[in-house]
């Protein structure tokens, strides 16, 4: 993962690399009803440290998609 900020939410974390949806769910974090939640709020509701989501984040090595598939970076057109 890039660059982690705290007061992202966790709907904006996991679209913003979809790979990370791998991690929220291993770790019980909703992202999708909940998604309006910050990481700290959302891994307590989770029962997990946020230390515990931060590192498991940063090991998320699955390869990165193809420039294609990344779709925050398509045109509206």
């Amino acid at each position: 993962m890039n660059t982690l900020q705290l007061t992202e939410t966790v709907g904006a974390i996991a679209a913003k690399d979809y790979r990370n949806t791998k991690v929220f769910r291993q770790l019980g974090i909703n992202f999708s009803y909940a998604g309006n939640k910050t990481l700290e709020e959302a891994s307590k509701e989770a029962g997990v440290t946020l230390d515990e989501v931060k590192v498991a984040l940063e090991q998320n090595n699955l390869p990165k998609p193809p420039a294609a598939l990344e779709f925050n970076n398509w045109n509206i057109d």
